[in-house]
């Protein structure tokens, strides 16, 4: 799965460490599906419909502040 790194503002943190505990508890078998497809998977996310991927991108955008409405940004690509 490619990594993102988005900002958090310190208040935002309390809710950032109760939305990992839900994708680590509650949600953790509908997170590790959403994974399941890594190589696509901030197209696959954005174009859902499925009521996880909502509740998560809703929280991306609320948490990060990240507008997920629209195109999302070009994936840095580190060759090794």
């Amino acid at each position: 799965m490619p990594a993102l790194a988005a900002p958090l503002a310190a208040d935002k943190l309390d809710a950032w460490e109760a939305w990992v505990g839900e994708l680590k508890g509650p949600r953790k078998a509908a997170f590790d599906d959403m994974n399941a497809g890594a190589d696509s998977f901030l197209a696959n996310v954005a174009s859902s419909g499925d009521d996880f991927d909502q509740w998560f991108l809703g929280a991306v955008a609320d948490l990060h502040g990240l507008d997920t409405s629209g195109p999302m940004p070009p994936m840095a690509i580190r060759k090794l």
